[in-house]
């Protein structure tokens, strides 16, 4: 496939054109963002195969990975991560499934917190049976298997820890 020009020619070629995209849509320094690099990738592979029971249907799946520079809110609380589906029209112009934004400050930060917070977003990547791509909600606060694999690492989870362990007490104390 290539651009034509008004008469017929051929101006760029299919792999120019993607990289154009990529460029544009992935790397572009004013639009905010800046692409993961390897280290990155690789970690999420390894999350992958390493939870291959809770997130092994990503192995072939992929995932676009990108940094926010600029840290946002949504209300009143920070977002640290996102993932969202690409839109199926967009299939024709790259081949990723999943985009997963982090935010760029907090993973420089917090190195002891970008395990979670990767595997967090990946646990939002869900491929169903009818192997359209969605966006699982959260269990409750925060997914089971990231308590599971790393406690209480966030704020967050540590209330909803607490909160829990009172329920428990008071349960008890009612028996």
């Amino acid at each position: 496939m290539a651009i034509l020009a008004a008469d017929g020619s051929s101006i760029v070629k299919e792999q120019t054109v993607k990289a154009c995209l990529s460029q544009s849509l992935f790397v572009n320094e004013t639009d905010g963002y800046v692409e993961a690099n390897d280290d990155v990738y690789q970690l999420m592979q390894d999350l992958i195969k390493r939870y291959r029971h809770t997130i092994g249907h990503l192995l072939n799946v992929q995932i676009k990975i990108l940094f926010k520079k600029k840290t946002s809110k949504k209300n009143g609380k920070k977002v640290l991560g996102r993932a969202s589906v690409f839109p199926e029209k967009d299939m024709h112009f790259h081949p990723y499934t999943f985009l997963i934004e982090l935010d760029k400050t907090y993973w420089q930060d917090c190195p002891d917190k970008r395990e979670p917070l990767l595997f967090h977003e990946l646990c939002h990547c869900w491929i169903g049976e009818d192997n359209k791509a969605s966006i699982r909600p959260h269990d409750l606060e925060e997914f089971s298997e990231v308590v599971r694999f790393y406690g209480a690492w966030e704020s967050d989870v540590k209330h909803f820890g607490e909160q829990l362990q009172l329920g428990l007490e008071f349960k008890e104390e009612a028996e």
